[in-house]
């Protein structure tokens, strides 16, 4: 089931820790858009 290195999976090859960082500014990215729209409506 978890075959991030083996050669016969297809696909791109990620680690956990690149994945990590892109979820985590995603998240911060949508945040901050969440915000800047909150106040820039009123």
């Amino acid at each position: 089931m978890w075959r991030f290195y083996s050669e016969d999976s297809p696909g791109l090859k990620v680690g956990p820790v690149p994945v990590l960082i892109i979820s985590l500014l995603f998240i911060a990215s949508v945040f901050m858009l969440h915000i800047w729209g909150k106040y820039t409506k009123a």
